[in-house]
């Protein structure tokens, strides 16, 4: 039988005590009801989850669905035959040197870049008004085109993501 490292038990007790130990609060924290200044009180309550069930949430939810559909489908629009391009290439080191640049970029740049993009009098508004597709500068008739595009600009590394194991698999084969 293997003698495990001390090592070991120091990252169990590390993520016991980071993770478990915060998820448990907030399980527990989930069950109970809030008073007046929104702190979390004894009884134990099911109002929690049951307000999940209501159409306001039910909306929401689907919502949040179809936008994550619509960022992950454009991913693979790219990725996969982005992958298979490069699996085939001769210059396979700088393409994915150009892949992996924009894991330099800080996160935070890219959201606030899309702001003059994404707001309701930005370029992608503008350019809607010019093709006819809107009639009025709003964030509401674009929702979810916006919020596609910006999950995917903002986590341009998302299709990166995508990529990478993609790639990885084809070339092993």
């Amino acid at each position: 039988m293997k003698v495990k490292s001390p090592s070991l038990y120091l990252t169990y007790t590390w993520l016991f005590i980071f993770s478990f130990i915060p998820l448990g609060l907030v399980l527990i924290a989930s069950f109970l009801s809030r008073d007046s200044s929104h702190l979390v009180n004894l009884p134990f309550t099911l109002n929690n989850y049951t307000a999940l069930l209501t159409p306001v949430f039910a909306k929401i939810f689907f919502r949040s669905l179809l936008i994550a559909l619509v960022t992950t489908g454009c991913c693979l629009l790219i990725a996969y035959p982005f992958s298979y391009l490069l699996v085939k290439s001769k210059h396979q080191s700088l393409l994915l040197l150009l892949i992996i640049i924009p894991f330099w970029t800080s996160s935070l740049v890219r959201t606030y870049s899309l702001i003059a993009i994404l707001k309701s009098k930005g370029i992608i508004n503008a350019i809607l008004l010019q093709l006819h597709l809107i009639d009025t500068h709003s964030l509401y008739y674009t929702l979810i085109l916006q919020l596609s595009v910006g999950w995917f600009i903002t986590y341009f590394l998302l299709w990166s993501y995508l990529f990478l194991p993609t790639w990885s698999v084809l070339i092993s084969n």
